[in-house]
């Protein structure tokens, strides 16, 4: 037996199976099944039932508008959000249009109107799922009635779209705890690195300082006429080894650590002199002189 119009053929020798709302009929031409001929299946007119289809498809409409409105916009709306709930609902009269536009061609409009009567009593028995926004039954058929999905139909990117969303929202603590502590792990390796890179600037310039007061008494006892001084000031040293530190402010902090390292060494003699007619801080090795071995410049 070959397959029909709005029907499931699902063995050769067996009747088909019809779609819902359909019914299965012998073919008109069959004389009541007398000759071989495949039955049909029409359209089944009992008024509660394709009510029921009505209601089903406008079910689907309301659905499927409150999804794409709650989709348009990239950030999650509450549920409650009068916007949101605003452009999601349909009057009945916009609802009615639109299913009018896909009703069968053998449906009279006065059956529609039966049916649409009915349908809109089963959408008000569906209140977990659709939201009347006036319940005054004697208004039902005025334009005035809106309805709304409680359950929308979201597309499969907006609803990936929505969860990443959600997760964000509820993991939002986790989120700013990581961001916080990545951004202090950051801070700590940078003020880490830049206190090493002091240390270790501090430890050079103070081996230089403590090699040129060296050298320097040492070329003063051996050539008094050309070094005619033993000692050195120190803002000179200052300015001559931290050359490359452009930051007056850098440049003062690290100075006073060196001072303090080079003043720490029991060969050095603090004191205050005259220097081209200005007083100056100065530093005098008064150890064993030319101990680095460093030569003239």
């Amino acid at each position: 037996m070959d397959g029909t119009e709005h029907a499931i053929c699902l063995h050769p020798k067996r009747y088909p199976q019809c779609h819902n709302y359909y019914t299965l009929k012998p073919h008109p031409l069959s004389f009541d099944g007398r000759l071989p001929i495949a039955p049909i299946c029409v359209l089944n007119w009992t008024p509660e039932l394709q009510s029921i289809h009505v209601a089903d498809f406008a079910e689907r409409v309301l659905r499927m508008r409150a999804g794409e409105e709650d989709c348009k916009t990239f950030r999650i709306m509450p549920k409650s959000s009068p916007d949101l709930m605003l452009r999601q609902r349909m009057s009945s009269q916009e609802l009615k249009n639109e299913i009018m536009r896909h009703k069968d061609p053998g449906i009279s409009n006065t059956q529609f109107e039966q049916y649409w009567s009915m349908a809109l009593n089963e959408l008000y028995s569906r209140s977990d799922k659709i939201d009347f926004e006036r319940r005054d039954v004697q208004d039902w058929l005025g334009s005035d009635i809106y309805l709304r999905s409680l359950r929308p139909i979201r597309p499969l990117s907006c609803q990936a779209r929505q969860s990443v969303q959600r997760w964000a929202i509820d993991s939002q603590p986790i989120i700013i705890a990581a961001v916080i502590s990545a951004i202090a792990i950051i801070l700590a390796r940078h003020v880490y690195k830049k206190r090493k890179r002091e240390a270790d600037l501090v430890k050079l310039v103070a081996q230089k300082v403590l090699a040129k007061l060296s050298d320097q008494a040492h070329f003063h006892s051996t050539n008094p006429i050309l070094f005619q001084e033993p000692f050195l000031p120190q803002i000179h040293l200052r300015d001559a080894l931290l050359d490359e530190v452009y930051s007056t402010m850098e440049r003062n902090l690290i100075w006073d650590k060196i001072r303090a390292a080079v003043e720490q060494n029991s060969n050095i003699r603090v004191g205050a002199q005259d220097v081209h007619g200005e007083p100056h801080r100065v530093w005098e090795w008064v150890g064993l002189a030319g101990v680095f071995g460093q030569k003239p410049e």
